[in-house]
């Protein structure tokens, strides 16, 4: 139901968005000159697909934030980046990717045209 799916959107947001953003700002006073800070974000802030919708605006978000938090703590000065890799297949989600068109959904997206 609606609340079901606004209570995944918030949690996914915590744990995607706001968790790199409170860890960031809690390291960066405590950073030497130098430093980096790397988030990891996902194809999906960039490209995603249907029935993705919490787990694309948590990485697009990420991926903006990564772009802000780079100028905002360079003078520092500490570099942050983000890595952005594609859809890879884990235990969790073996039976999604046992079905051939879920695989060609996705792979139609990615810039390789395979799976990680």
């Amino acid at each position: 139901d609606d609340d079901d799916q606004v209570g995944v959107f918030q949690e996914t947001l915590q744990v995607n968005l706001y968790a790199p953003l409170l860890l960031s700002k809690l390291g960066y006073p405590r950073m030497n000159t130098n430093g980096c800070i790397i988030n990891v974000s996902s194809i999906h802030g960039i490209n995603s697909v249907e029935f993705m919708s919490a787990y694309a605006c948590s990485k697009a978000g990420l991926d903006s934030l990564t772009k802000t938090m780079s100028l905002e703590f360079a003078e520092k000065p500490i570099r942050v980046n983000s890595i952005n890799p594609g859809v890879v297949p884990v235990e969790r989600t073996k039976a999604v990717f046992d079905d051939p068109d879920v695989v060609k959904m996705w792979t139609d997206k990615l810039p390789l045209k395979k799976l990680g």
